[in-house]
């Protein structure tokens, strides 16, 4: 190869290096950082790896004592297993919520099973048939109660104090050892109301985003650094411990009963900048009424802004789902409306989701 031609090789390869380094380095050094091999013999160490999303880019720590926080999370989880034709298969995990007895898993773990075939396998091996079930039609989570008494339990943390970058794990008993099946995992969005997304006022699904090497157990928990369950894997998404959270304090407050409210409408939520720009204000804008339902029968339309419910004003970090969950059916709730312009309050007798 003659001195000019080679010359031009040289150039051509400086050139395309700085560009692949400029606009895909990052990604391309978050992606090998974050590889379970590398992190498992910490090749990577002292660096952290990076998360990187549409909304923001952090460096996260790799310094925890992840063998201390799995050791005292393990006997907090349960395994869900079914008996049948003399064979016994897991087919979910769950969350011991209460010391007499009560587990928390999701509806994908059960779909197809009887309750008399279903048992829960404690982390020291004991294992309870399943006596009773409740389905919350709003999350599909699931109460279990079983007679088991002195069940060590999980405590539930912040998930909305989650934030991008956070280190957790993804933990859940396997039916071959007993021993957890652990994912290590970073938080690639923080839970939060974002403006534009649509939402169901009947289906509370505050969540927040992560990514996981592997397959995930239906009822999986998510664990912070803490030790505490942030969340639930539902089967194709994370249910957050808030959701949980609102889900069984509603249900031991009400007696051991469950009822949800419904109200029948879709919204998303205003923004500050958008209520700037757009001379609106803050609150959340109807996108559909369905037919037939208590907001219809109330006279809420497609367009209204409601700006607050029952008095209480609505704000970026005080949006509408905070307060939806908190009603009952056959409670009657005052929502105010901007319409055309004007201010009206429209008062929902508030139904029972089923």
């Amino acid at each position: 190869m003659k001195k000019k031609e080679l010359g031009y090789v040289l150039t051509v390869s400086v050139v395309l290096s700085l560009l692949v380094n400029v606009f895909f380095g990052r990604a391309l050094s978050a992606r090998i950082s974050t590889l379970p091999l590398l992190n498992r013999w910490k090749i990577l160490s002292p660096q952290a790896p990076i998360v990187i999303n549409t909304r923001e880019e952090v460096r996260v720590s790799d310094t925890t004592d992840v063998p201390k926080i799995i050791s005292a999370a393990r006997p907090k989880l349960s395994g869900v297993f079914v008996v049948s034709a003399g064979k016994t298969s897991q087919v979910g995990a769950a969350v011991n919520l209460t010391s007499d007895g009560t587990f928390l898993t999701v509806k994908k773990a059960l779909e197809g099973q009887k309750t008399e075939n279903l048992y829960i396998k404690l982390d020291d091996g004991t294992t309870s048939k399943i006596v009773s079930m409740v389905l919350d039609p709003a999350t599909n989570l699931v109460l279990l109660k079983t007679e088991l008494r002195n069940v060590p339990t999980a405590a539930l943390g912040a998930s909305r104090n989650l934030s991008a970058g956070d280190r957790i794990f993804f933990l859940a008993p396997t039916e071959w050892d007993f021993s957890p099946s652990f994912q290590n995992a970073f938080v690639s969005q923080r839970q939060q109301s974002d403006a534009g997304t649509v939402y169901n006022s009947d289906l509370p699904r505050r969540s927040f985003a992560a990514s996981s090497a592997g397959a995930l157990v239906p009822g999986q928990a998510v664990i912070n650094l803490n030790g505490e369950v942030v969340g639930v894997w539902d089967g194709s998404s994370l249910v957050s411990s808030d959701v949980i959270q609102d889900f069984s304090s509603g249900y031991f407050s009400n007696n051991s009963s469950l009822s949800r409210p419904a109200y029948g409408f879709t919204y998303r939520n205003i923004s500050s900048l958008e209520a700037k720009l757009g001379n609106l204000q803050i609150g959340a804008m109807v996108v559909k009424v369905n037919s037939s339902s208590a907001a219809q029968k109330a006279g809420l339309k497609e367009g209204d802004i409601i700006t607050a419910i029952n008095d209480t004003a609505l704000a970026e970090d005080k949006p509408l789902e905070n307060y939806l969950q908190k009603y009952r059916a056959g409670d009657k709730v005052k929502f105010s409306v901007v319409r055309d312009g004007g201010k009206i309050d429209i008062n929902i007798a508030v139904g029972e989701l089923k």
